[in-house]
């Protein structure tokens, strides 16, 4: 996601508790060829969504993973199990 792909997961996974389609890439349902033929078409092909989407996804990773967002909390985790803390 930080490197601008378009992600395509499955709908099974539970990506989906933070994972938008369309906003964060494309999902498929595992068992049906035509319709992965058509995503990865769409992946291919529309210039406007991967854009969109790869925006999305760099911002998302910059957002909640990026260095500043995580060592606080890793941090702060640390912290708690060391201390005994919750």
């Amino acid at each position: 996601m930080s490197l601008g792909v378009v992600p395509i997961h499955s709908r099974l996974s539970s990506i989906q508790e933070w994972f938008r389609e369309g906003q964060h890439g494309l999902l498929v349902d595992l068992d049906r060829n035509a319709e992965i033929a058509s995503i990865l078409r769409k992946a291919l092909t529309d210039d406007t969504l991967v854009r969109i989407i790869s925006s999305n996804n760099q911002q998302y990773v910059k957002d909640n993973w990026s260095a500043e967002v995580v060592k606080p909390k890793a941090l702060e985790m640390y912290h708690q199990i060391l201390t005994g803390s919750h």
